[in-house]
């Protein structure tokens, strides 16, 4: 992820004014600084990052403050994703930080169980939805297709890899996660 270029397309993306892109609350500033998160992110959260929800393409993206807030948030963020929003079905849209790359996806709200006791990890129940926040960005702001859900992003990876198309590569393998006995 490049935070510069991600800046841009946010406030492109905000030329009516509309997401409130800028800098969150100081405490939530300090929040995100705790959070171990990779620099380009964690600087694209401080400075860009949408102040009231929105939607992206057909995903609803949280506020800096509903981020913070949301009871899911903290669970998430102990697997290194980060809770961004929510697809069309309720799927949780989120940022896997694991990695330099902050890929965008879908975490399957139907298929992992995250009120469990202990919930497994929701890594097997993750589907990218672009190779990394840039790209998602920029398809965002060009017009271009983006999965709307933890189900269409799994197709969508699909069908780059059936097709050869080199971008699923970076987004992840196509290779559908179950959890079907």
């Amino acid at each position: 992820m490049h935070e510069d270029l991600c800046t841009e397309f946010m406030y492109h993306l905000d030329r009516g004014g509309a997401l409130e892109i800028g800098n969150p609350p100081i405490h939530i500033q300090n929040w995100l600084d705790d959070l171990n998160l990779p620099d380009d992110l964690r600087r694209l959260a401080r400075h860009a990052w949408p102040q009231v929800d929105c939607s992206l393409a057909e995903i609803r993206i949280f506020s800096s403050q509903s981020i913070y807030e949301d009871e899911n948030t903290p669970l998430l963020l102990k697997y290194q994703f980060l809770h961004v929003g929510c697809g069309i079905n309720g799927d949780f849209f989120v940022i896997d930080f694991s990695n330099e790359l902050c890929v965008p996806g879908f975490i399957a709200l139907g298929e992992w169980d995250h009120q469990a006791d202990i919930p497994e990890s929701p890594h097997k129940f993750f589907a990218p939805a672009a190779p990394n926040f840039d790209v998602f960005l920029y398809r965002v702001m060009e017009g271009k297709y983006v999965p709307g859900d933890y189900y269409a992003a799994w197709q969508f990876n699909d069908f780059l890899a059936r097709e050869g198309i080199a971008e699923h590569r970076a987004a992840g393998d196509g290779s559908k996660a179950s959890n079907e006995t």
